[in-house]
């Protein structure tokens, strides 16, 4: 029998039957580590501007910017003019959860809502944006509606998706942003969910801009002054449930972040599940149980429905098969991380 549990769990229970062979196949679902795992800014906008990752890294509203209804909750209403008399946003300052250097992955997740913009005004960034070439990391609006994506190293190199292959988002609707990018290795962007771009991350060097006076920012440039001397302006901008992780997050986290907020909720309430195979044949006194391997994977036993605790199988983490004495009672068996 199968028995659902909290967090989106399965759990299989196996009865033996006077030792005779039988063999079932089941769907469960491997819970990976929870989606805040190396979150470390987490700004809802509900109320106030406080970091809800634990971390403590609180955002700070300048030029005063508005809380309003949001796509969960409220979100952060800004505005900046071409002529630079109104330049509203939240800064995160440069806390060093925040600096990356040349090694640390990380992922920024956001939604946002907007119709009116000229330029390239920023969603988030901690880079002087007067020029795609200067070290930094950031996501813009652009003129044409899409959106661009760039980091640039102190070694020169860049990674830098342009508008051409970005999805339309200033259209007054909600759209969900997520850039994830693990050093050295791949850069992917999500758009709504839905993959837009993966490429080798070529960047070389610091991506940290603290020690040019730079803050993260959301909403502006690192700088917090940018106008693109005086032809970038946004009108009336929405921005809710910013993410920043110092890791890469996956596919399956940017659709759980994605199908949460379709669905009310913030990303921290966001649940990513991965089905597998889980087969056990009944043979004679023992249970064989077979699964796809996996480094972090292990086999648990509880004699209990409901259990309040889990007992690891010996030797099974990394492992992809067990045998297990079986008894007259139910056994339930799961796969965890």
């Amino acid at each position: 029998s199968v028995h659902t549990t909290d967090a989106g769990r399965y759990q299989v229970a196996v009865t033996n039957s006077e030792g005779s062979a039988s063999s079932i196949a089941v769907r469960l679902i491997v819970s990976p580590d929870p989606i805040a795992s190396n979150l470390v800014v987490h700004i809802t906008f509900d109320g106030n501007y406080d970091d809800s990752s634990g971390r403590n890294n609180n955002a700070t509203p300048m030029g005063e910017p508005t809380l309003v209804t949001g796509k969960i909750g409220q979100a952060m209403k800004f505005t900046t003019t071409q002529d630079g008399s109104t330049i509203q946003y939240a800064t995160l300052g440069y806390p060093d959860d925040l600096k990356f250097v040349d090694t640390v992955d990380f992922s920024v997740s956001f939604w946002a809502n907007y119709t009116q913009s000229v330029d390239d005004p920023p969603f988030i960034s901690n880079k002087n944006w007067a020029s795609s070439g200067n070290p930094g990391w950031g996501i813009f609006t652009q003129d044409n509606g899409h959106y661009r994506v760039n980091t640039t190293g102190t070694g020169g190199t860049k990674y830098d998706l342009g508008s051409g292959s970005t999805p339309l988002v200033r259209d007054g609707t909600w759209h969900h942003i997520v850039l994830s990018h693990a050093r050295g290795a791949i850069v992917s962007v999500y758009t709504d969910g839905v993959l837009t771009s993966t490429s080798p991350d070529l960047t070389t060097g610091s991506i940290d801009t603290d020690g040019l006076g730079y803050a993260v920012n959301i909403a502006q440039d690192g700088r917090g002054i940018y106008t693109d001397v005086g032809s970038a302006g946004i009108t009336n901008a929405l921005i809710d449930d910013v993410g920043i992780w110092r890791r890469a997050i996956s596919a399956q986290e940017a659709l759980a972040i994605y199908t949460a907020g379709q669905n009310g909720k913030d990303l921290s309430q966001a649940v990513v599940v991965t089905k597998v195979m889980l087969s056990v044949t009944a043979s004679g006194n023992n249970l064989n149980i077979t699964w796809p391997g996996s480094p972090t994977v292990k086999l648990q036993e509880s004699r209990d429905v409901l259990p309040t605790s889990w007992t690891d199988v010996p030797g099974t983490l990394d492992a992809s098969s067990a045998s297990v004495a079986a008894t007259n009672s139910a056994a339930f068996f799961r796969l965890a991380q």
